[in-house]
Formats: C-alpha cells, sequence, structure tokens
C-alpha cells in the first residue's frame, strides 16, 4: 500500500523534522491563502496554545455530514469519533480553546476567515504546529495581517468579520472596475 501525504508528514515530523506543505482553501484567510506553503513542526508531546495554527486530521466532509456549524455562542457536540470514519483530511485552523468533558481534553479550532466552529478534536489529532508560511508575492496590506497575526489569533471572531469586510471591498472595487485586486 502506498503511503499517502499524512503518513509522510507524520513520519518526518516524527523524526524531529519540519514538514513543508502547500495549501489549499479559503478557510485561514488572509493569513494563509490557497498556494501558500506552510511550515509545521511536531508538537514533541507539548500542548499547544490557544492561537496556535494546527495541522490536524479531520473528518473528510465528503465522508461526514458532521462539518460543524453550530450558531455563534453553542458548544459543538464531541459525540463524533475520529476512529469510525473511513477518508481522513488534513486541515489548518487556529486553536481557539482546550477544554475537558468527561476526562477527556477536546481542543476547539476554527478558520479564521469562518464564523462557526470545527467539531472539538482530541490530541491524538493534532499532527503538528504552523511555525512559518511562505509565500513568493506578499502585498503591503498582507504583510501587515501577518505582522498582526499573533495579536489577531485571540480576537478571531473580529478577524472573521475583518476579512469579510474587506471580501466584500475587493468585489466592489473589482464590480466597478478600480482592479486593485494585488491589494487583497
Amino acid at each position: 500500500m502506498k503511503p499517502d501525504l499524512q503518513t509522510i508528514t507524520s513520519i518526518i515530523l516524527d523524526e524531529g523534522y519540519y514538514a513543508a506543505l502547500p495549501t489549499i482553501g479559503p478557510s485561514m484567510y488572509p493569513v494563509i491563502r490557497a498556494g501558500d506553503k506552510i511550515y509545521v513542526e511536531s508538537l514533541m508531546g507539548r500542548t499547544p496554545e490557544t492561537g496556535d495554527i494546527v495541522l490536524f486530521k479531520s473528518p473528510s466532509p465528503q465522508s461526514s455530514p458532521l462539518r460543524a456549524m453550530a450558531p455563534r455562542g453553542e458548544e459543538v457536540s464531541v459525540e463524533s469519533s475520529l476512529s469510525n470514519r473511513e477518508e481522513v483530511i488534513m486541515v489548518c485552523h487556529r486553536l481557539l480553546k482546550i477544554f475537558k468533558k468527561d476526562g477527556t481534553t477536546y481542543y476547539q479550532t476554527r478558520g479564521d476567515a469562518y464564523f462557526y466552529k470545527d467539531i472539538p478534536i482530541t490530541y491524538d489529532q493534532i499532527i503538528g504546529r504552523v511555525v512559518k508560511v511562505e509565500r513568493s508575492v506578499v502585498s503591503l496590506p498582507r504583510k501587515i495581517l501577518l505582522t498582526l497575526n499573533p495579536f489577531l489569533g485571540k480576537f478571531t471572531i473580529l478577524n472573521a468579520a475583518i476579512i469579510t469586510v474587506l471580501v466584500w471591498i475587493k468585489k466592489a472595487l473589482v464590480k466597478n472596475n478600480h482592479l486593485f485586486i494585488g491589494y487583497f
């Protein structure tokens, strides 16, 4: 059986090396964009901290109807288990909080560009922590957002609102033929 990217990444991290991975999807916009390269390090038994961007194993949205879309402020059910899923994907999202339920420690994550939380995960699902984001062309607003990243991590709802406004402004500029696309 040919090893998949998740298995190879885990082996690399277990040996103490960084893993460099390409990204897809908009969930961590603007800190991480589709096509950026993330560098991940193993936790080596350490507990991740709130605000860290973590790479973790998650049920594939295609194989699981349990994509958490709880209204703001509601807790997401932790009854689901990764072990009874067949397809698993790697997801890179920000750690919002750590909590215990029935003696088990759970980690609540969410993509910076999303208003809904992910299904809580356990420590054994966490592959590593993102330590660097690489991008070949970086605009001035992105440099500012990357500089503010440690502070924005503490205010992720505000971050999601800011991103929504920026995307709306970009669409309005493009629609009105004000082609400032490079700024976002």
